[in-house]
């Protein structure tokens, strides 16, 4: 049974990998977060079936999550966003695609706001969202349909109920 369980953490390691190297960083964070609950962090034996090399796989992109900061993540992405709008529907670059993560400018403006920081700080960000935004509009990414059925056919959990689940499977 934890070998069975092992082996969905190793797809989804997978999965965060291929989502790395196609520059989904919304996607990788999501899936990090999950293999970081504590309903999935908890299963102790399910890690311990988790083959080597893919556990160094996701600790070190758990690493790289947790330290992409806000300069880091201009730096890679905004130079991007600027030369995609450039392009203005040229199709050329358009395999460079890049899904960035904007929780991470929503944690920074929550954290100006609540210290009154000045306008032109928070002008600034908001208009690096507005860049990274217009540089997705010109992406071409067609939905798989047997994805998008598979994937809403999944059963929904609360944080609670996935806990409760996590604690039968491994008390």
């Amino acid at each position: 049974m934890a070998q069975d369980r092992a082996k969905v953490v190793e797809h989804w390691i997978k999965v965060a990998k291929e989502c790395r190297s196609l520059r989904n960083f919304s996607s990788l964070h999501a899936i990090l977060a999950a293999l970081q609950s504590v309903s999935i962090v908890r299963l102790q034996e399910t890690w311990g079936k988790v083959c080597r090399r893919r556990a160094v796989t996701v600790k070190k992109l758990f690493k790289e999550d947790n330290s992409l900061s806000r300069k880091q993540f201009i730096k890679q992405h905004s130079r991007f966003a600027t030369m995609m709008l450039h392009l203005r529907g040229s199709r050329k670059g358009l395999h460079k695609k890049c899904v960035p993560f904007l929780g991470e400018y929503l944690t920074l403006l929550r954290r100006m706001d609540a210290r009154r920081k000045d306008d032109l700080e928070v002008d600034k960000i908001l208009q690096e969202i507005v860049v990274l935004q217009e540089a997705a509009q010109k992406y071409e990414i067609q939905p798989q349909q047997e994805f998008r059925a598979w994937f809403w056919a999944l059963e929904r959990l609360s944080e609670n109920d996935s806990y409760i689940r996590s604690c039968q499977l491994e008390p």
